[in-house]
């Protein structure tokens, strides 16, 4: 009786540890996801300053043409 309950605590120890591994494995892949997205922001934010800046002189030969 006594060993069936170490193998049975074994057994659920073991599990324990799988599913802690697994919550570790998933909180490294959201945080490589999270910081894989930052720079992709920044770019997006780097874009649409430049295409601010070149939709300024657009206007202005638009402007002039008219």
């Amino acid at each position: 009786m006594i060993r069936k309950k170490k193998k049975n605590q074994e057994e659920q120890d073991g599990k324990q540890l799988s599913d802690v591994l697994e919550e570790l494995i998933m909180m490294f892949v959201i945080i490589i996801i999270i910081n894989y997205q930052k720079p992709d922001a920044n770019d997006d934010m780097h874009v649409s300053k430049h295409s601010k800046h070149t939709a300024e002189p657009k206007s202005k030969k638009l402007k002039e043409r008219e």
